[in-house]
Formats: C-alpha cells, sequence, structure tokens
C-alpha cells in the first residue's frame, strides 16, 4: 500500500458529518510513522512464510474456540486482580488470590475467569495505575507477586522477621482496611521486601553456576531475549532519574543520550548498574512462576483464564523506548467526539505503525500476541476495531486534528 493511502480522507462523525482530514493532520502522521511525499512509492514485502499474499482474497477468519466452546456456551466470572481482597495479601489481589478466585469460580460451575490487563506499569510511579495505560503490553505487573510465596523468603530469617516484624505488619493491616488500593504504599511495602528477597537470591542461588532455581532463571532470561532486558534497563533508568526529579515521569524527560536503548550512555548505565537491571529480571521471573502457578490451579478447578489485551502503551513507557522503529511516538491513540466526550479522547498511547509492521514481517504483533496468549485459554482485544483502522493524533494536537489510519487487517486476522 502507498503510505499516503493509509491516512483515511475523511470519516463521519457520530452525528452523521463528514470530517474531512486536514493536509496538516495527514502529513504529520505520514512523517511520524517515517513516510512522506518523497516516500510514497514504498514497498513493504512481508515474509510469505507468515502471510500469505494476493490481490483480491477474501478471508472469513473467526475466534478459535477450545473444545469445552465448540459445542454450546460457558459462562465466566470476571473481576479485576487488583481489586480481589483476602485476609493474606497486602492491600492489593495478587496471583495466589486468582488462584483461590479460578477455584471458587470452579466449584460454582464457571468455566473462565475474566481479567482486566496484567501489563507492565510504572514501578518508578505506582500511582499511574489504569491497567489500560501500560509501560509494556509484553510483561506482567509486578505488584502482583505474592512476596509470601517467593521461594527466597523461606531461606531468609532475617527477610521473615522484617515481615513478621510489629510495625510491618500494623502498616500491612492499614493498607488492607482500605475501601480502595494505596498504589504507591503497597509498591513501596512489596519492594522493600522484594529487594531483600532478591540479595537472598544473588546469594543463594545466581552466584552458584549449577544451582538449579539459578539455571531456571537464566532460561527464562534467555527465553525472553532482548525484550526483556531492555524492560529491566528502562526499569532501572526510569527509577534513577525519578530519584533525581519526581517530575521526570518516563523516557521523553531523560537526557537525550539515553532515549535510545542501544546508544552508547544506556549500555554504560547498564553495565554500572547491572545489579539493579537483575533485580528487574528476577521481578518478571517471579511474576511469571506465579502466574503459571495461577493458570495450573485453575486448570485443575476446570478454569481457564480469560485475558486482556490493552489498545496500546504509554507513548512515555517502557515499550516505545524499547522498540522505536515499531511504536509511532509523535501521535498518540484516541477517540473522535461522541455524546460522553464532544472534544473527543487523547488516550496517550503510541500506535504500532503498519508500515513497520509489514516491514517486519508482523513479528512484533507475533511477539505481542504470544506473551498474552502464554497464559490465557481465551484472550479478549481490547478495542479490536484498530485491527481496521485506528484513530491518530498528531503530537501536540487535539482529537479535533485526528484522523483514521488503516492497517492490513486481513493479514492480522490470519495471524
Amino acid at each position: 500500500m502507498n503510505p499516503s493511502e493509509l491516512i483515511e480522507p475523511y470519516y463521519f462523525s457520530y452525528w452523521g458529518e463528514r470530517i474531512e482530514t486536514p493536509d496538516a493532520t495527514r502529513r504529520a502522521l505520514l512523517e511520524a510513522m517515517g513516510a512522506n511525499v518523497t516516500l510514497s512509492a514504498r514497498t513493504c514485502h512481508p515474509d510469505p512464510s507468515t502471510v500469505a499474499q494476493g490481490e483480491g482474497r477474501h478471508v472469513q477468519p473467526h475466534c478459535y474456540l477450545p473444545r469445552t466452546m465448540r459445542h454450546g456456551k460457558i459462562w465466566a466470572l470476571t473481576t479485576q486482580l487488583y481489586a480481589l481482597r483476602s485476609a493474606r495479601n497486602w492491600g492489593i489481589g495478587d496471583f495466589t488470590d486468582l488462584a483461590r478466585f479460578a477455584q471458587i469460580a470452579g466449584r460454582a460451575g464457571a468455566q473462565a475467569v475474566g481479567l482486566n490487563p496484567l501489563h507492565a506499569l510504572h514501578p518508578s510511579n505506582p500511582a499511574a495505575a489504569s491497567p489500560y495505560s501500560p509501560s509494556s503490553r509484553l510483561f506482567l505487573n509486578m505488584l502482583y507477586i505474592d512476596v509470601e510465596r517467593v521461594p527466597e523468603l523461606a531461606e531468609s530469617a532475617e527477610t521473615q522477621g522484617a515481615i513478621h516484624n510489629a510495625d510491618f505488619q500494623t502498616r500491612l493491616e492499614r493498607l488492607r482496611a482500605l475501601a480502595l488500593v494505596d498504589y504507591p504504599r503497597v509498591a513501596a511495602l512489596k519492594f522493600e521486601m522484594l529487594e531483600r528477597l532478591h540479595r537472598v537470591f544473588r546469594t543463594n542461588h545466581d552466584r552458584r553456576p549449577f544451582d538449579q532455581r539459578a539455571r531456571e532463571f537464566r532460561r527464562f532470561v534467555r527465553a525472553r531475549g532482548v525484550s526483556l532486558e531492555r524492560l529491566a534497563v528502562y526499569e532501572a533508568l526510569a527509577e534513577f532519574f525519578r530519584a533525581r526529579d519526581a517530575n521526570c515521569y518516563g523516557w521523553q524527560q531523560w537526557p537525550a543520550e539515553y532515549r535510545t536503548p542501544d546508544s552508547p550512555a544506556v549500555v554504560r548505565f547498564a553495565g554500572e548498574h547491572r545489579q539493579r537491571v537483575d533485580f528487574y529480571l528476577y521481578l518478571q521471573w517471579l511474576a511469571h512462576e506465579q502466574l503459571a502457578a495461577a493458570e495450573s490451579v485453575a486448570l485443575a478447578a476446570g478454569v481457564r483464564l480469560y485475558c486482556d489485551l490493552a489498545v496500546g502503551v504509554e507513548v512515555n513507557g517502557a515499550d516505545a523506548w524499547a522498540d522505536p522503529s515499531t511504536f509511532v511516538t509523535s501521535a498518540s491513540l484516541g477517540a473522535p467526539g461522541d455524546p460522553l466526550n464532544t472534544r473527543g479522547q487523547n488516550w496517550g498511547l503510541a500506535p504500532l505503525s503498519p508500515i513497520a509492521l509489514q516491514e517486519r514481517a508482523f513479528e512484533p504483533f507475533v511477539a505481542l500476541l504470544r506473551a498474552n496468549m502464554r497464559y490465557a485459554g481465551i484472550l479478549r482485544i481490547d478495542h479490536v476495531m484498530a485491527l481496521r483502522r485506528a484513530f491518530w493524533i498528531p503530537r501536540g494536537g487535539t482529537a479535533a486534528e485526528g484522523a483514521y489510519v488503516v492497517y492490513p487487517m486481513e493479514e492480522l486476522l490470519e495471524i
């Protein structure tokens, strides 16, 4: 497709008015995705082993159905995981609560448990807690870790003592008594103990090359590859700069030399702060261990996890920083005006570039699906119309200056 054809020339508003796409908007969005007038003849070549090529074909795609759903309906219980309460959690629902909830659902006859997105949020700014504005859709929210189920706790009398300290227990009870989740205080308590447990892991396991638990950790790190390493480096950088400036929200406020993941400054930082980078690798490993365990409990109860894929990632977050060739950070996803918000909406989410998707044979989309289907029996795709077209707003603009950008829907559905 000619890049200029990626921008729809007009759309109809909620009230039926035809809204023409301004030339300035078209130019800004093409430039944002790396296209311009001189690029009009550019062609994209997806890997034919990934996507069948051909003009005029008609695709009738449908959702994959597990065997248990092919001859009738099932029903599910849904929950926002963070909202679950138990006598033992730390003021926020966690993966142990999820396992218990799945058992309850299974006994009631449900065959699925519906969840909010479990994506990685913003550890250095835990108040930014919306699961629909994630930092990364490839990894997990570390606040869902059940600290007391981490194996290293049993190896550390010091950490057990710290958890059972009267002052610490008082802080926990106050969090449990709150009607709402106090994200900053929950994060402070969890990270305080997780840092202790990481030190135990380094001493008892990671420094021993033939230790079984160390091998499992390194296997996880190798399997997740560059994307996990970049997430961990990003979190270490975000923490570093936010400690020096509380208004430093994400990579767009960092010094210029740190705004690309493979810059000499970033490479040097990762080497000098290796222990902190490894801490974030460790937390992702714990989160994946515990979610896998929760899925096993759910399956034993006859329940599948019904997961949720957010429509995009925070423009100023980890994924957009880690993969600048795929995410468009000079534009934002949003929506035109409607009766709820007549001025439209700007969600602050970085769109995937349709040009980059095709040039990379849709690998980023495949990776996204694999990451989110790993523990899911069912996957909800938020704002699924974005597989066909998405409403982009140029940086600094309003929804009135936005336009619809076309995506290769048939190829995405085939994948």
